[in-house]
């Protein structure tokens, strides 16, 4: 299925809850095409092998409509440590028309304690074929992040941003660093350092 949707905003969170990871996404989309959207397609990675009940995917359609359920979501993909899947809207999206969704689930074991060096991929500014306008990316962590550093994916090799993440906020048990980018166009890769538990 063809990409139809046009992003004004992806927002892609990564919470680290001891060794587990919680994913969280903010999307706004609308249909840009003549052609109306039925669905879209999504994928999902981690360091560690999961299987799908463990995952606890919800979709909730922030305008009103409510949590996806079961029958709107099909798994394309399920691999140990990649999942692929597409959401059915309850109704069909005309030209214009726009979805405001919230998606989440948690990967256990992907930000393993004993590595201490870590890092995480951010893939929303690459994988719409038709564009985002802006990207935020975040990391809130349980325990603290040094050495952190963002470099996107250009022609195989990575490149340094400019603009670097910013802490946010750096309380004892709440450590969050939080970047943004306009209109782009690569996968991201923020590394960084996770301190001892204090």
């Amino acid at each position: 299925m063809r990409s139809i949707t046009h992003f004004s905003l992806a927002e892609e969170e990564y919470v680290i809850l001891q060794d587990d990871g919680v994913y969280n996404w903010h999307l706004i989309a609308c249909n840009v095409d003549s052609e109306s959207s039925a669905a879209f397609s999504f994928k999902i990675a981690g360091d560690a092998p999961v299987d799908l009940p463990s995952l606890g995917l919800s979709i909730v359609d922030r305008q009103g409509a409510g949590r996806f359920q079961e029958g709107q979501i099909e798994v394309l993909k399920d691999d140990p440590y990649f999942k692929a899947f597409q959401a059915r809207f309850a109704k069909p999206l005309t030209k214009g028309q726009c979805f405001d969704l919230n998606i989440s689930c948690r990967w256990n074991n992907t930000f393993s304690r004993s590595r201490k060096f870590d890092y995480v991929f951010f893939g929303w500014g690459y994988h719409p074929s038709r564009g985002v306008d802006k990207l935020v990316g975040r990391l809130v962590s349980d325990v603290p992040i040094s050495e952190f550093s963002l470099a996107r994916l250009e022609h195989g090799e990575l490149v340094p941003e400019a603009a670097q993440p910013k802490v946010i906020d750096s309380t004892a048990r709440h450590y969050v660093i939080e970047w943004e980018a306009s209109n782009p166009r690569h996968v991201y890769l923020l590394r960084f350092t996770k301190e001892r538990p204090r």
